[in-house]
């Protein structure tokens, strides 16, 4: 399957590098989408390019829900699932920058209301944001597996503690923080429960506030399950394109998972961090605080990113992976250049990752 969709882009790339296509690259490009979603058995893929800073275009195929006959459209919302977790850091470093939290404070002083269960791997070693943000903090709980709507949804302590009705695992240390990147999904759980005991109870609208606003992301929320408001959604489609029952697994940690958006919201989120980095207006984070975020602690793994350094150049990005949906996005350092591509299916995760590639490839992002 990924030779054939790799085929149908190389079509399109040759037609706009040599410039004797006969049709609008526009046109070819759609189209191999189009086929590649029937190749690889995704209802619907909504994309967004960037291009020098701008939204250069937003575009959905395919069917958001394939039971009620809905299309997809650029206004239809999507888990972006992993992809949570750099919003989530960007809120906490719009508050670091603020003074009002600190990203190398032990995190047992900011926890009150929950007391982080340390053992032989952490009790002499000091825990901070700055570990929990780039997974370096040597804790489990990789991922989380989602409720259905007829479960009962769990509290944030029992979450972390691993206690019914959760269903996943205790979050604790399970080698030496510090040492190595261990993604933890479990550990961006944690940071949450450090905003709701400082900061705001209601991390939703904390969220919404603090970022999602602001960067005119007005279509998005981490409402966990959607509120009635929400009605544009695209239902979540297994790997043999079955429908999740309920529509869509429900993700009540938010802060690693629980983000819904278009892709063009999210390029939204991509363009203000470009901002930073350039210390262009308008912008949220200053130059500092953003070079602080897009800084690797060890190897890839930033605070909320992973950084990718293709020649000279370097990329931030991040991927996600709920039940029914999987996504990606990368963002040049320099050139202004992204993309966002959204899935409603657990087969879409190599299809988003292609799509980005020849993206990078139709635009020319330099060393991609």
């Amino acid at each position: 399957m990924i030779n054939k969709y790799l085929l149908f882009f190389v079509t399109v790339c040759v037609s706009i590098s040599s410039g004797c296509g006969q049709r609008n690259p526009q046109t070819e490009a759609d189209e191999a989408i189009i086929r590649s979603m029937k190749l690889y058995g995704v209802p619907s893929v909504s994309i967004a390019v960037i291009q020098h800073g701008k939204i250069a275009w937003a575009k959905a195929y395919g069917m958001a829900d394939e039971t009620t006959k809905r299309a997809a459209d650029t206004n239809t919302i999507y888990q972006v699932a992993s992809m949570s977790k750099s919003l989530n850091a960007y809120c906490i470093m719009r508050l670091v920058q603020e003074g009002r939290l600190s990203l190398d404070t032990d995190i047992r002083q900011y926890l009150h209301s929950w007391i982080f269960p340390d053992n032989t791997f952490s009790k002499n070693a000091r825990l901070t944001i700055r570990s929990l943000l780039s997974h370096t903090a040597g804790l489990g709980v990789h991922g989380f597996k989602g409720y259905l709507h007829t479960e009962t949804i769990p509290t944030i302590n029992e979450m972390l503690n691993g206690t019914a009705p959760a269903n996943s695992g205790k979050i604790e240390a399970i080698l030496e923080p510090g040492t190595k990147v261990e993604y933890s999904g479990g550990g961006t759980l944690i940071t949450r429960k450090i905003l709701q005991d400082n900061i705001a109870q209601n991390y939703d609208s904390l969220l919404e506030n603090y970022v999602l606003r602001p960067l005119g992301m007005i279509k998005s929320s981490f409402s966990q399950p959607l509120t009635a408001q929400y009605t544009n959604f695209a239902a979540a489609y297994d790997e043999n394109r079955k429908e999740i029952p309920g529509k869509y697994y429900i993700y009540p940690e938010l802060s690693p998972d629980g983000l819904w958006a278009t892709a063009a919201d999210y390029a939204r989120f991509i363009i203000s961090v470009q901002h930073s980095i350039a210390g262009q207006q308008p912008a949220l984070l200053n130059k500092q605080t953003i070079s602080t975020m897009l800084t690797p602690v060890l190897e890839n793994a930033a605070l909320g990113f992973f950084i990718t350094s293709k020649g000279a150049q370097k990329y931030f990005g991040h991927s996600g992976a709920n039940n029914g949906f999987r996504s990606a996005y990368n963002g040049s350092f320099t050139s202004g250049d992204g993309a966002v591509v959204l899935t409603n299916s657990d087969n879409g995760g190599n299809l988003a990752g292609d799509i980005i590639r020849k993206i990078a490839s139709i635009y020319q992002w330099k060393d991609f």
